[in-house]
């Protein structure tokens, strides 16, 4: 067999195995993602809203299991806009580098700024905080991104005339990792 025929093969080894390696989790590996969701109601045959939510955020590790970390968000409705902060403290339950998936549990709390437009032209803003806990799972394509879903619940006064009440939300998102 010439060595020109093994190139391919190679190739394919090495894509094999890039594309199903996880990192390796330690200290000082960082996580950066970008995620969101947007969703539309309607009311019989008519759209009544619909809502559209960016967030960018990363976390640092101080050991190889523990991560503390920040993100800021987006969120547009319509007649509404918002601005988002949240903190999280981060546990890695699962994650080895021979495994294509990891889970990442966090308790978190935040605060947002809204300001809202009536139909009359008049704006009013008002401002919440929550707290809750989450559960984040990656699939990494390779060692440095992978494609998460992170089902969040979070008890906040966010709702209708800032009464307290639960919140869950389900960002799909995509996220890189890197060690400095």
């Amino acid at each position: 067999m010439r060595l020109s025929r093994f190139y391919p093969f190679l190739f394919a080894l090495f894509t094999t195995a890039f594309c199903t390696a996880q990192p390796y989790w330690q200290k000082g590996d960082r996580l950066g993602y970008v995620g969101g969701f947007a969703t539309v109601q309607g009311q019989g045959k008519q759209i009544v809203n619909a809502h559209m939510d960016l967030d960018l955020g990363g976390s640092l590790f101080l050991t190889p299991k523990w991560s503390f970390g920040t993100e800021a968000g987006l969120s547009w409705d319509p007649l509404t806009q918002s601005v988002n902060t949240t903190v999280r403290a981060q546990y890695l339950i699962l994650g080895r580098s021979d495994l294509p998936h990891s889970v990442l549990a966090d308790v978190h709390g935040g605060s947002g700024y809204h300001t809202s437009q009536t139909v009359m032209g008049t704006s009013f803003s008002s401002n919440d905080v929550k707290a809750g806990i989450g559960l984040q799972y990656t699939w990494w394509i390779s060692q440095g991104a992978g494609v998460y879903l992170w089902p969040q619940w979070s008890r906040t006064n966010g709702g209708p005339s800032g009464l307290w009440g639960w919140q869950f939300d389900v960002p799909i998102g995509v996220q890189w990792n890197w060690h400095n």
